[in-house]
């Protein structure tokens, strides 16, 4: 796994005018076959942050065809029918990363700085990180890129001074909160997005070691 070097949160916070369309993973059947190749290729998940080029709503697509199976159980995650300008506020929260595989994009994650107008009080802590629209195409899922992804934005959240990673997921999500505490996170308390969402979140956490400790930790 690597991470291409990449400037500061400025170049986050730059315009994004998607000039030509990603390439993404299978989303839905039709959308091409040629993604199918990947089953015999290596499992090295290159990860980059998202850059202006990137199509924002092929990547808002993306999105919602990893949360569709959660949306079918009635789950209504924002994640589900979010906007394109939704995504697109939801990277200038922090640092939004891709995941490539054989140069298409198949998952990606958005990490948020502190926030001190947030309802959560963890949220607003000034070391506290999360981590949100976390995504992995469909057709990828169950072969390890989510925790690849995971950890690699988790060395960088490190860097930029993350001490604390947070994140919030639907209570009755049983199989994602059990993930998650095998990765390391602990419950600590309960978050309400309604109406965004249609239920009560589970609210996690866990330590992050600063500098160079980090690429040994996770």
């Amino acid at each position: 796994m690597n991470i291409q070097p990449t400037r500061h949160d400025a170049s986050v916070q730059a315009a994004w005018r998607p000039t030509r369309p990603a390439r993404l993973g299978r989303l839905r059947p039709g959308f091409g076959n040629k993604v199918r190749r990947h089953r015999n290729m290596s499992d090295h998940l290159h990860v980059r942050r998202v850059s202006a080029s990137d199509d924002l709503h092929a990547l808002t697509e993306l999105i919602h065809a990893a949360y569709a199976p959660h949306a079918a159980t009635g789950l209504r995650y924002w994640a589900t029918h979010q906007s394109v300008a939704d995504t697109e506020k939801r990277i200038a929260r922090g640092v939004c990363f891709v995941g490539e595989l054989g140069g298409e994009i198949i998952a990606t994650i958005a990490l948020a700085r502190p926030d001190p107008a947030s309802k959560v009080e963890l949220l607003r802590e000034p070391h506290t990180w999360s981590f949100g629209q976390f995504a992995v195409a469909p057709f990828h899922k169950g072969r390890g890129f989510g925790k690849q992804l995971h950890d690699t934005a988790l060395l960088e959240a490190a860097t930029l001074g993350c001490q604390v990673m947070a994140l919030h997921t639907a209570q009755p999500a049983v199989a994602l909160i059990n993930m998650y505490r095998s990765w390391g996170y602990i419950q600590v308390g309960t978050c309400d997005w309604r109406p965004h969402t249609n239920f009560l979140s589970i609210l996690m956490s866990k330590a992050v070691p600063s500098g160079t400790e980090a690429r040994g930790a996770v």
